[in-house]
């Protein structure tokens, strides 16, 4: 939505100084217009108690195996994670990954613990868009999932902010996002509050996560292609996955 809100010019410009602390691909280009205020890691997940270490996927292309047919599990077109996925994993692999993954039949899960109760189950071996944040919540309830980044790199999705041009107090709307983006507020919102990661390099992650700088992050390389791609993913895709 923040990249469709600068391409139709609803965001008013404003370089806020917290923006000096966030890389390129965590704000908007040009500067000025919003910035990422949380950040979270898409990555395959599964039970050992059904997959083998030696079976387990170390890339996205892992996934291709006829082995894990009938087995895989995403989520449905609604959450803007599984767009990104969609998105950047086509960028990376090839614009043919997505066909060829659907030769396996995965399932769509509507959230992420339904998902999770599939791959504890047995019923699914592996889930194929789990985040990071969200398998760190699970453990902490006891749910023995386990993952890792994939060798080409984990998706990124981002939840960003901006001030609307519309906005009646535009002072207030500054010294708001400036907080948000400020260490401070990055540790209250990002990470204590909604459990991920801060696209700042100063704002430690969550107990138990991986620093976001240890591990490849994809991010997709133009939003305004990204934009123009995502009217069509629900129709592209509900030809890939079964709605369980």
């Amino acid at each position: 939505a923040v990249a469709d809100f600068q391409k139709r010019g609803y965001w008013l410009s404003y370089r806020s100084p917290e923006y000096a602390a966030y890389s390129p691909k965590f704000k908007s280009n040009p500067e000025g217009f919003w910035a990422a205020y949380k950040v979270d890691a898409i990555v395959p997940a599964w039970s050992p108690r059904f997959v083998l270490d030696s079976d387990a996927p170390r890339s996205w292309s892992d996934l291709l195996n006829p082995i894990w047919k009938g087995q895989l599990a995403f989520a449905d077109a609604a959450p803007p994670d599984q767009l990104t996925q969609w998105y950047v994993l086509r960028q990376t692999i090839g614009a043919d990954y997505w066909d060829r993954l659907a030769k396996n039949a995965p399932k769509a899960f509507p959230s992420p613990d339904a998902m999770a109760a599939a791959l504890t189950s047995g019923k699914q071996k592996i889930g194929g868009q789990m985040s990071l944040a969200a398998l760190s919540r699970l453990k902490r309830k006891g749910v023995g999932l386990t993952s890792n980044v994939p060798q080409e790199g984990a998706p990124l999705s981002m939840e960003a902010a901006g001030i609307l041009k519309s906005t009646e107090r535009p002072n207030a709307a500054k010294l708001f996002l400036d907080y948000l983006l400020s260490p401070q507020g990055q540790r209250k919102l990002a990470v204590e509050g909604l459990g991920g990661y801060s696209a700042r390099s100063d704002v430690d992650p969550p107990p138990g996560l991986p620093k976001l700088d240890s591990f490849k992050g994809l991010v997709p390389a133009d939003w305004r292609d990204y934009v123009t791609a995502s009217r069509d993913f629900s129709a592209v895709w509900v030809k890939i996955i079964a709605e369980e």
